[in-house]
């Protein structure tokens, strides 16, 4: 498990990144500047997929195939 351990680190700051992207990408469509709950609320499942797809990418291209038959 070192490889997948090492990587979940690095899924996690893509994550933050992309997410940053994705606030910044909400508030320029905004009239006005909404609230945090607002910005969850209209965003969760997409935040959710957008962690769900850097730790699948991250997992499966960053891991040996040796690894992930181990696992």
């Amino acid at each position: 498990m070192g490889k997948l351990e090492s990587i979940y680190p690095i899924a996690i700051e893509n994550t933050k990144e992309k997410i940053i992207q994705d606030i910044d990408f909400y508030l320029e469509n905004q009239e006005t500047m909404p609230s945090y709950s607002a910005y969850i609320s209209d965003r969760t499942t997409f935040i959710e997929q957008i962690w769900i797809n850097v730790w699948i990418n991250k997992a499966s291209n960053d891991v040996p195939r040796k690894e992930k038959r181990l696992f």
